[in-house]
């Protein structure tokens, strides 16, 4: 009997202080949430870049991801607005830009959608890498913001205007952006990205078209890519990000243009690295 009493004791005896430990465990990762959630998830460190890390921002993890040609020169304290063309998945622009390996003497904002925000961790990862939103549809404001204060800024007009093609083709951002650009004076430096739907396999459904075009965050959603390892595309194939001179937007007289030299740096580009 005292054999079977002193099994019974050596088996449960642990499970019991698992359960004990486990609730103090729970109440302790309890307050560590809501000290999170009270002082850094609303902190609004979104809008401003304050949060950027520039350990992070030097990590070579895009490398195995991004081809990018050699930039001609450095960022500098002068702030420039980079123009994204044929973005799909936001990855690309984030292992480019976000996590750029030191390629930028001094950081850069990389601009994302609002909800990607919304998510714990996530967001404080992507704060880390420089990062950031806006307020409903109000980008102007917030780019403008983040230039005054001296930082360059990485934006995607497009948002994934051409998810939902079958080409993948660079689109030119719309007139307003353009606009925007004139109005304010801004230089800026056209970027294009290619090979997105080499190396991504990108799941498609009616779903996903949906929200796309009937809610406001202009997302896919549920939205999943993986990258293409086997079949006829060369597998892990790398993303391409050229990157084109600076464009002194006093030159231009109208969006028209503008839109019309911006398209003639895509095809320099492109034929440059044939």
């Amino acid at each position: 009997m005292a054999i079977i009493i002193l099994t019974m004791f050596i088996l449960y005896f642990p499970l019991y202080l698992y359960f004990k430990l486990a609730e103090f465990y729970f109440l302790l990762t309890c307050i560590i949430f809501f000290l999170y959630f009270a002082l850094k998830y609303n902190d609004g460190d979104e809008y401003t870049g304050n949060r950027s890390w520039i350990f992070a921002r030097k990590w070579n993890f895009n490398k195995s991801v991004v081809y990018k040609l050699p930039y001609p020169y450095q960022v500098g304290n002068v702030p420039r607005l980079f123009v994204v063309m044929g973005n799909i998945t936001y990855f690309s622009v984030f292992s480019g830009f976000a996590i750029h390996g030191g390629l930028f003497e001094n950081d850069v904002c990389v601009v994302m959608p609002p909800f990607l925000f919304y998510i714990p961790i996530l967001r404080d990862i992507l704060l880390w890498c420089g990062c950031v939103t806006y307020k409903g549809n109000d980008v102007s404001s917030t780019i403008l913001s983040l230039l005054k204060r001296g930082k360059s800024v990485v934006y995607c007009p497009n948002h994934m205007n051409d998810f939902f093609t079958n080409d993948f083709q660079p689109v030119v951002p719309e007139v307003d952006v353009f606009q925007f650009i004139l109005n304010n004076k801004i230089p800026i430096i056209p970027v294009l990205i290619e090979n997105e739907n080499a190396r991504y396999w990108i799941w498609k459904n009616k779903l996903q078209r949906y929200f796309y075009y009937n809610t406001r965050w202009k997302w896919p959603f549920p939205f999943f890519f993986f990258v293409k390892l086997f079949g006829r595309n060369k597998p892990n194939v790398k993303v391409n990000i050229h990157l084109g001179p600076q464009m002194d937007v006093s030159l231009f007289e109208d969006t028209t243009q503008l839109s019309e030299s911006f398209r003639n740096h895509f095809i320099h580009i492109i034929k440059s690295d044939v």
